[in-house]
């Protein structure tokens, strides 16, 4: 008994020294590389994709990518994070929930940061055709330029607290020009009767995350990236 409690103790110690001596030994710190990817408002690549921040939530780590998009963090413990990419007139997914192991390097490739868009919605009609709201509008620029819409039953309607009912169009794009369509079995697969009214307001969005969605994982709400903060006016009709 007092030779397997003397081992116990022994190997006690030894894990303590190694602690103090070499402290990777048990925290497996490591680093996370990759690059981003800039992409324009209808989705092209864009050169030159360096002053990216990228911070790695609750472990207060960022650091910038250079002019080839490379970046490069050191020193992180195995953990999940969160990572967030910023640069200054551009928009990016969120990365919720990245497990990073350690003791090693972890890569992310090409990770895309979207351009805001240059344009604005300068005016929309809605026509109700049988069982089909059609929508169709112009924008200010003379280029092939994405809309989303926000659709709520009250004119209290933004980015941030539209789009409840989870509709996505389909649509039509033209340089300047816009068009999209609700059927009525959209609508009622959303739980919404026939003739029951809706607000609608419409933000220029960056193609890649049209109809893209994530959940926000403060607020719970469906949010999108890549938009322009200046929305068209609000509209309102009926469901067929």
């Amino acid at each position: 008994m007092k030779l397997k409690i003397s081992y116990i103790f022994i190997c006690a110690l030894y894990l303590i020294s190694c602690t103090r001596d070499c402290p990777t030994c048990t925290l497996l710190n490591g680093k996370l590389t990759g690059y981003v990817v800039q992409r324009s408002q209808i989705g092209h690549n864009i050169p030159n994709p360096d002053s990216v921040l990228v911070s790695i939530i609750g472990a207060d780590l960022n650091t910038y990518s250079n002019e080839i998009g490379y970046w490069t963090i050191d020193d992180i413990s195995a953990g999940t994070y969160d990572i967030i990419f910023e640069k200054n007139g551009y928009d990016a997914y969120p990365m919720y929930g990245f497990q990073f192991v350690g003791g090693g390097e972890a890569f992310i490739p090409n990770y895309s940061i979207l351009k805001l868009p240059s344009f604005t919605v300068t005016e929309f009609e809605i026509e109700v055709v049988d069982e089909v709201v059609f929508i169709n509008g112009n924008i200010s620029e003379n280029i092939e330029g994405y809309v989303q819409p926000f659709i709520d039953l009250t004119n209290d309607i933004s980015q941030h607290t539209g789009n409840l009912l989870e509709l996505y169009p389909s649509g039509y794009v033209n340089p300047g020009y816009f068009s999209f369509r609700y059927s009525k079995n959209d609508f009622m697969d959303s739980g919404i009767e026939s003739g029951t009214k809706c607000y609608i307001i419409l933000f220029p969005i960056n193609r890649y995350s049209w109809n893209r969605p994530y959940i926000n994982k403060l607020t719970g709400q469906h949010t999108y990236v890549g938009i322009n903060p200046v929305p068209s006016e609000i509209d309102s009709f009926l469901v067929p």
